[in-house]
């Protein structure tokens, strides 16, 4: 009798964990947050030279005069697909310019950018992450998880400078870096309307030629206004240090962002 007892109990437990499960993916199997990125400080030096040689690093803001704010698109969300187990995925795009009249000399691979001449600049750089998650654990008001997966640094720099409007030297540099990376993720239920999340991703690796560390720290509390839609605003600190071949010389970046997000969240 007492182990029918146990055995109905334990039936009810999991019918009730089942069900539970259920009503949350009837709203959250597939989330989309569609917003802004507001880079308050982005900040970034750089360099291309011979693989055998030592570069000296170029500050974007200080010896380009690139802008140190942006406010770019920004695109994020998941699909889960069982209890435990979600794909996330992001997207966005940092476009910086600058336009100054050189204090100092710039070697930029074989090329030299004299003292007085006009340069003008860009770095673009565009980001793109997917990762698997795991939930280990997944309740009504807690879920913890751990990711691994991809984070891939498109980067395009330009160069061009002029004497007296003739054109001196006209460099255009571009690469991808794909980083492994591995993360923890905490989301908090603070209300059934109000969640509050985080997540960390880190990764660092040294192979031959190509070099890269990463983090990747971001904060946010999301209102759940309606069953579809949230609203939420939140915090992102991303730094990377990136060293990889480029044709025949060696790309060096290393830049850091700190920003603000506002986004919409459609849930399905």
């Amino acid at each position: 009798m007492k182990k029918r007892i146990i055995g109905a109990a334990s039936l009810v437990m999991l019918l009730a964990s089942s069900n539970l499960f259920a009503d949350v993916l009837e709203n959250d199997r597939f989330n989309l947050r569609l917003g802004g990125f507001f880079v308050t400080n982005t900040e970034a030096t750089l360099s291309f030279v011979s693989p055998a040689l030592a570069g000296i690093s170029i500050n974007t803001t200080r010896d380009l005069s690139m802008n140190d704010t942006a406010n770019v698109f920004r695109l994020d969300g998941y699909y889960r697909f069982t209890e435990q187990s979600a794909i996330d995925f992001s997207y966005y795009r940092v476009n910086r310019d600058g336009s100054t009249v050189l204090e100092t000399e710039i070697h930029w691979g074989e090329n030299i950018y004299p003292v007085n001449a006009n340069l003008n600049s860009s770095l673009n750089t565009d980001i793109y992450k997917i990762a698997y998650v795991w939930s280990f654990h997944h309740d009504e008001k807690v879920e913890l998880g751990l990711s691994a997966g991809l984070h891939i640094t498109s980067i395009n720099v330009k160069l061009k400078g002029t004497i007296n409007d003739i054109l001196i030297h006209n460099d255009s540099n571009s690469a991808t870096a794909p980083l492994p990376v591995f993360g923890f993720r905490l989301n908090y239920n603070i209300t059934p309307k109000l969640i509050w999340m985080n997540e960390l991703e880190v990764f660092y690796i040294k192979i031959d030629n190509f070099k890269g560390n990463f983090s990747d720290f971001m904060t946010a509390l999301e209102y759940r206004a309606f069953d579809n839609i949230g609203f939420g605003v939140g915090l992102n600190s991303i730094n990377s240090d990136l060293e990889l071949e480029e044709g025949d010389g060696l790309l060096s970046l290393d830049t850091t962002n700190l920003g603000l997000l506002a986004y919409a969240s459609l849930y399905f």
